[in-house]
């Protein structure tokens, strides 16, 4: 499976830098737990293999470890561009008939926008304010409060 390779590495070489991104760093170690975090998460909300998951956010750390999540899920990523239009966006999600959204803060409003609240899970990278502008959908997790309970679940 794709999500082997991250698995892998971070096995090998735990404290290499993986990623690096608009000043901030994850380790392999780090990119692969967290991932394994979000992808738990999604899973509890119901993402199963097969399920499409956006991605949908800027070239951060948000979108790296979103990938490498809806991987371990065995669900299939569906990257779309952070310069996608919020009525663009609504047509891509039902097209795709996705399951979750993984954004962060600074599109949080554009996917708000898109008003599409059939999605199973929106996670969210960035403030609690970001995070409500996607209340409205059954479950919205902060990516930090998915990370912070992977973290719980290792202890």
């Amino acid at each position: 499976m794709l999500h082997d390779f991250l698995t892998q590495a971070a096995l090998r070489s735990p404290g290499v830098q993986a990623i690096s991104a608009r000043g901030a760093t994850l380790t392999y170690g780090q990119l692969a737990h967290d991932a394994t975090a979000v992808a738990h998460s999604l899973r509890v909300c119901g993402v199963q293999a097969g399920d499409r998951v956006v991605v949908f956010s800027p070239n951060t750390l948000t979108a790296a470890i979103g990938f490498w999540a809806v991987a371990m899920c065995g669900a299939v990523v569906v990257m779309i561009s952070p310069r996608t239009p919020a009525h663009k966006l609504t047509w891509l999600l039902k097209d795709a008939d996705a399951a979750a959204l993984i954004t962060d803060e600074s599109l949080a409003g554009v996917a708000a926008a898109a008003g599409v609240t059939e999605l199973r899970v929106a996670v969210v990278a960035g403030s609690r304010a970001a995070v409500a502008d996607l209340s409205r959908h059954r479950h919205v997790i902060a990516l930090d409060d998915a990370v912070a309970a992977g973290s719980h679940a290792a202890d």
